[in-house]
């Protein structure tokens, strides 16, 4: 089952990593991966490490006030067959069909949600689902870039109690609104000015429809992508909700945009959250390497791929807490675990550097038991940090 796990997440045929591995099969790992590798098998081992992390007491360490910043973002990938779920994009894949592994990670490196769409699609959709339906991690704030932006996405966030922070892209060219005219804030030297006003009238009129819209998805009744989908299928004088939706998010994004402008805090906490989604991204080819792309032409197929691969990028990383753990609970003065813990607050998590990925893979029993000896119980002692003042 692991063998089946690693080499689907690394995108082996089982034919050819079969080949690669000590002590399994061609047919028992062809067994494992189609009669019991699933996605919600991979998501519920994905639940239960992620878990784990979040109750060690080291990975306290990247939260500020407690608080857990989230950010959303897609790798693209070629797909060699024929596939629904791939499309022609306008910057990634040349003539080639591509998808998008779009991976949601936390301030402590956790990646708590995948999923995979069209190359073509507009991450937006999918920002809301992303952060609503995942069993383990709750965000205070979640970042994304210009991909995941849309006003509407905007508004629909703010109602479901969602603090969005999006890094924009040319952000001067973005239009601010204001509940009144231009005029009533030119007197006052403001250096930014509303270029429009918003359509108070659409919005009431339209207020119960935009609250039935959001019940739905909070409730679980329709996911965010699919109302967003079928809203963006209208234009906007043909779809009384959308222009309301819309209109609403408006006033949200001025008011995020005026936020984001003043506050240096915010702009550096936005890209310090994006990074991390970076550093998951590198760490995401790192682990292709058995091929470039996706051979798999269903959807189901290749959610378990990217499952399967986000499943082996929290093993890393938890990992790497434990490895971490341990040597902080062997160091003996209170001077050294303190500048101990201050360098790992100052890396990441995600480092790989330390694991071999290419080459043999050794599934045997001797291989496969621990031979570091992690105390489990120790690491998740909140005792680690109690002389640890400045945490």
């Amino acid at each position: 089952m692991i063998a089946a796990i690693v080499g689907t997440g690394c995108h082996f045929s089982p034919h050819k990593f079969s080949k690669l591995c000590d002590a399994v099969s061609n047919s028992s790992l062809t067994t494992a991966l189609n009669n019991y590798l699933s996605v919600r098998g991979a998501r519920l081992a994905c639940d239960s490490i992620e878990q784990f992390v979040e109750k060690m007491p080291l990975s306290s360490i990247y939260l500020e006030n407690d608080k857990v910043h989230t950010s959303s973002d897609g790798q693209k990938y070629p797909v060699s067959g024929d596939s629904l779920n791939a499309n022609f994009s306008f910057k990634y894949g040349g003539k080639d069909r591509v998808l998008s592994a779009y991976t949601f990670i936390d301030s402590r490196n956790i990646f708590f949600h995948s999923t995979v769409i069209s190359g073509a699609e507009r991450e937006a959709h999918y920002m809301i689902d992303g952060v609503l339906r995942n069993e383990v991690v709750k965000s205070d704030l979640h970042t994304t870039d210009t991909h995941g932006f849309t006003e509407m996405v905007s508004g629909a966030a703010h109602l479901l109690n969602i603090t969005f922070a999006p890094r924009i892209k040319n952000l001067h060219r973005q239009q601010l609104y204001s509940i009144r005219g231009r005029k009533t804030y030119s007197h006052a030297n403001y250096e930014l000015l509303p270029d429009k006003k918003i359509n108070k009238n659409i919005i009431k009129e339209n207020w119960r429809e935009i609250l039935r819209a959001m019940v739905s998805i909070k409730l679980g009744e329709a996911t965010a992508s699919h109302v967003f989908k079928r809203l963006n299928s209208y234009s906007a004088s043909n779809n009384p909700l959308y222009a309301a939706l819309k209109e609403f998010g408006r006033i949200i994004k001025s008011h995020y945009i005026l936020r984001y402008v003043d506050s240096l805090e915010l702009r550096q906490a936005v890209q310090k959250q994006l990074n991390k989604g970076e550093s998951g991204n590198k760490l995401d080819r790192a682990l292709a390497i058995g091929r470039a792309e996706y051979v798999q032409t269903t959807r189901e197929e290749q959610e378990v791929v990217e499952t399967s691969k986000r499943l082996i990028k929290n093993a890393i990383v938890c990992w790497n807490y434990m490895y971490l753990t341990q040597t902080l609970m062997s160091l003996k003065t209170k001077d050294d675990r303190r500048a101990f813990v201050e360098k790992i607050r100052r890396s990441s998590t995600v480092a790989w550097e330390h694991i071999i990925i290419h080459g043999a893979f050794d599934f045997s029993e001797s291989k496969l038991k621990d031979s570091l000896g992690f105390d489990f119980n120790k690491m998740l002692d909140p005792k680690i940090f109690r002389e640890i003042d400045d945490k």
